[in-house]
Protein backbone atom coordinates (compact mmCIF):
# COMPACT_ATOMS: atom_id res chain seq x y z
CA UNK A 1 0.00 0.00 0.00
CA UNK A 2 2.77 2.39 1.01
CA UNK A 3 4.86 1.49 -2.03
CA UNK A 4 1.86 2.07 -4.31
CA UNK A 5 1.26 5.48 -2.77
CA UNK A 6 4.90 6.47 -3.22
CA UNK A 7 4.80 5.37 -6.86
CA UNK A 8 1.66 7.44 -7.41
CA UNK A 9 3.27 10.51 -5.85
CA UNK A 10 6.41 10.04 -7.97
CA UNK A 11 4.33 9.89 -11.16
CA UNK A 12 2.48 13.05 -10.12
CA UNK A 13 5.78 14.84 -9.44
CA UNK A 14 7.21 13.87 -12.85
CA UNK A 15 4.06 15.08 -14.59
CA UNK A 16 4.17 18.36 -12.68
CA UNK A 17 7.83 18.92 -13.59
CA UNK A 18 7.11 18.31 -17.28
CA UNK A 19 4.18 20.73 -17.18
CA UNK A 20 6.20 23.38 -15.36
CA UNK A 21 9.08 23.05 -17.83
CA UNK A 22 6.74 23.30 -20.80
CA UNK A 23 5.03 26.36 -19.36
CA UNK A 24 8.34 28.05 -18.58
CA UNK A 25 9.31 27.89 -22.26
CA UNK A 26 6.52 30.38 -22.95
CA UNK A 27 7.82 32.96 -20.48
CA UNK A 28 10.31 35.73 -21.16
CA UNK A 29 12.32 36.72 -18.10
CA UNK A 30 14.40 39.43 -19.69
CA UNK A 31 17.47 40.96 -18.09
CA UNK A 32 19.43 43.48 -20.13
CA UNK A 33 22.70 45.06 -19.03
CA UNK A 34 24.65 47.82 -20.77
CA UNK A 35 28.21 46.80 -21.59
CA UNK A 36 31.33 48.29 -23.20
CA UNK A 37 32.17 47.57 -26.81
CA UNK A 38 35.17 45.55 -25.63
CA UNK A 39 32.79 43.11 -23.88
CA UNK A 40 31.07 42.20 -27.15
CA UNK A 41 32.12 38.98 -28.94
CA UNK A 42 34.87 39.84 -31.42
CA UNK A 43 33.01 38.13 -34.27
CA UNK A 44 30.01 40.41 -33.69
CA UNK A 45 32.19 43.54 -33.86
CA UNK A 46 33.75 42.34 -37.13
CA UNK A 47 30.29 41.80 -38.63
CA UNK A 48 29.23 45.30 -37.57
CA UNK A 49 32.35 47.06 -38.86
CA UNK A 50 30.94 48.42 -42.14
CA UNK A 51 27.54 49.22 -40.65
CA UNK A 52 29.05 51.16 -37.74
CA UNK A 53 30.87 53.52 -40.13
CA UNK A 54 27.61 55.42 -40.73
CA UNK A 55 25.86 54.67 -37.43
CA UNK A 56 24.97 57.03 -34.57
CA UNK A 57 24.01 56.54 -30.91
CA UNK A 58 25.61 53.10 -30.74
CA UNK A 59 25.11 51.11 -27.53
CA UNK A 60 25.93 47.53 -26.57
CA UNK A 61 24.07 45.14 -24.29
CA UNK A 62 24.34 41.73 -22.68
CA UNK A 63 20.95 40.05 -22.48
CA UNK A 64 19.42 36.89 -21.05
CA UNK A 65 15.75 35.90 -21.27
CA UNK A 66 15.91 33.01 -18.82
CA UNK A 67 16.81 30.45 -21.47
CA UNK A 68 19.36 32.05 -23.77
CA UNK A 69 22.27 34.47 -23.57
CA UNK A 70 22.74 36.99 -26.36
CA UNK A 71 24.51 40.24 -27.19
CA UNK A 72 22.89 43.24 -28.80
CA UNK A 73 23.95 46.39 -30.59
CA UNK A 74 21.39 49.19 -30.70
CA UNK A 75 22.02 52.07 -33.07
CA UNK A 76 20.62 54.66 -35.42
CA UNK A 77 21.38 54.24 -39.11
CA UNK A 78 20.18 56.71 -41.74
CA UNK A 79 17.38 58.01 -39.51
CA UNK A 80 16.05 54.65 -38.36
CA UNK A 81 16.58 52.77 -35.09
CA UNK A 82 17.89 49.21 -35.24
CA UNK A 83 18.66 46.40 -32.87
CA UNK A 84 21.16 43.79 -34.08
CA UNK A 85 21.27 40.66 -31.94
CA UNK A 86 23.99 38.03 -31.77
CA UNK A 87 24.28 34.58 -30.26
CA UNK A 88 26.74 34.06 -27.44
CA UNK A 89 29.48 33.06 -29.90
CA UNK A 90 29.04 36.28 -31.90
CA UNK A 91 27.15 34.79 -34.84
CA UNK A 92 24.21 36.81 -36.13
CA UNK A 93 20.75 36.09 -34.72
CA UNK A 94 18.58 38.77 -36.33
CA UNK A 95 18.26 42.43 -37.26
CA UNK A 96 15.26 44.43 -36.08
CA UNK A 97 14.04 47.85 -37.16
CA UNK A 98 11.86 49.89 -34.82
CA UNK A 99 8.64 50.97 -36.54
CA UNK A 100 5.13 52.10 -35.64
CA UNK A 101 2.02 50.18 -36.59
CA UNK A 102 0.98 52.88 -39.04
CA UNK A 103 4.02 52.00 -41.17
CA UNK A 104 2.73 48.48 -41.81
CA UNK A 105 1.02 47.59 -45.09
CA UNK A 106 -2.71 48.01 -44.55
CA UNK A 107 -3.50 44.30 -44.98
CA UNK A 108 -0.79 43.28 -42.50
CA UNK A 109 -1.92 45.91 -40.00
CA UNK A 110 -5.55 44.81 -40.22
CA UNK A 111 -4.61 41.14 -39.76
CA UNK A 112 -2.58 41.88 -36.62
CA UNK A 113 -5.22 44.20 -35.17
CA UNK A 114 -7.95 41.62 -35.83
CA UNK A 115 -5.98 38.99 -33.93
CA UNK A 116 -5.48 41.32 -30.95
CA UNK A 117 -9.15 42.34 -30.89
CA UNK A 118 -10.26 38.71 -31.02
CA UNK A 119 -8.12 37.57 -28.09
CA UNK A 120 -7.97 40.60 -25.76
CA UNK A 121 -10.41 43.18 -24.47
CA UNK A 122 -7.82 45.96 -24.53
CA UNK A 123 -4.29 46.19 -25.91
CA UNK A 124 -1.51 48.75 -25.99
CA UNK A 125 1.45 48.18 -28.27
CA UNK A 126 4.66 49.10 -26.45
CA UNK A 127 7.10 48.31 -29.23
CA UNK A 128 6.88 46.99 -32.77
CA UNK A 129 9.88 45.85 -34.78
CA UNK A 130 10.40 44.64 -38.31
CA UNK A 131 12.57 41.54 -37.96
CA UNK A 132 15.01 40.28 -40.59
CA UNK A 133 16.57 36.81 -40.48
CA UNK A 134 18.38 34.71 -43.09
CA UNK A 135 16.00 32.74 -45.31
CA UNK A 136 18.71 30.30 -46.35
CA UNK A 137 20.42 28.47 -43.48
CA UNK A 138 23.55 28.19 -45.64
CA UNK A 139 23.82 31.94 -46.08
CA UNK A 140 26.72 33.52 -44.20
CA UNK A 141 26.26 36.28 -41.64
CA UNK A 142 28.33 38.60 -43.85
CA UNK A 143 25.96 38.01 -46.78
CA UNK A 144 22.94 38.78 -44.63
CA UNK A 145 24.47 42.02 -43.36
CA UNK A 146 25.30 43.00 -46.95
CA UNK A 147 21.74 42.29 -48.17
CA UNK A 148 20.34 44.32 -45.29
CA UNK A 149 22.61 47.30 -45.98
CA UNK A 150 21.70 47.20 -49.69
CA UNK A 151 17.98 47.05 -48.79
CA UNK A 152 17.73 43.71 -50.57
CA UNK A 153 15.04 41.93 -48.54
CA UNK A 154 14.06 39.43 -51.24
CA UNK A 155 16.28 36.73 -49.74
CA UNK A 156 15.52 37.59 -46.09
CA UNK A 157 12.75 36.26 -43.87
CA UNK A 158 10.59 39.10 -42.62
CA UNK A 159 8.53 38.93 -39.44
CA UNK A 160 7.05 41.39 -36.97
CA UNK A 161 7.96 41.25 -33.28
CA UNK A 162 5.63 43.09 -30.92
CA UNK A 163 5.64 43.84 -27.21
CA UNK A 164 2.09 44.53 -26.11
CA UNK A 165 0.22 45.16 -22.87
CA UNK A 166 -3.11 43.33 -22.71
CA UNK A 167 -6.19 43.40 -20.48
CA UNK A 168 -8.75 40.63 -20.07
CA UNK A 169 -11.24 40.56 -17.18
CA UNK A 170 -9.18 43.10 -15.22
CA UNK A 171 -6.04 41.00 -15.63
CA UNK A 172 -3.17 42.97 -17.16
CA UNK A 173 -0.33 41.08 -18.83
CA UNK A 174 2.55 41.85 -21.16
CA UNK A 175 3.51 39.62 -24.09
CA UNK A 176 6.15 39.40 -26.75
CA UNK A 177 4.37 38.26 -29.92
CA UNK A 178 5.69 37.20 -33.29
CA UNK A 179 3.77 37.57 -36.56
CA UNK A 180 4.78 36.47 -40.05
CA UNK A 181 5.27 38.87 -42.97
CA UNK A 182 1.52 38.73 -43.74
CA UNK A 183 0.55 39.56 -40.15
CA UNK A 184 -0.50 36.05 -39.11
CA UNK A 185 0.14 35.11 -35.49
CA UNK A 186 3.03 32.70 -34.92
CA UNK A 187 3.85 32.57 -31.22
CA UNK A 188 4.01 34.52 -27.98
CA UNK A 189 5.83 34.63 -24.66
CA UNK A 190 4.61 36.23 -21.47
CA UNK A 191 6.95 38.96 -20.23
CA UNK A 192 7.40 38.67 -16.49
CA UNK A 193 10.26 41.09 -15.91
CA UNK A 194 12.01 43.78 -17.90
CA UNK A 195 14.79 45.97 -16.52
CA UNK A 196 14.77 48.64 -19.23
CA UNK A 197 11.09 49.29 -19.90
CA UNK A 198 11.55 53.05 -20.15
CA UNK A 199 14.60 53.12 -22.42
CA UNK A 200 14.00 54.20 -26.01
CA UNK A 201 17.08 53.12 -27.90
Amino acid sequence: MKAGYLWFMLCCLITLCKYTSSFAQGVKQEKETSIARSAMPQQAILLLKELLADARKVNYYYETDGNQVSYECKLQWYGNTYSIEFFEDGSLMDIEKLINIGALPEKVRNTIQSYLAEHFQKTKIRRLQLQFTAEDAEESDQEMIKQFMEHDADDLTIRYEMEVNTKNDRKINAYEMLFDRDGHYMQQRKIVRRNLDNILY
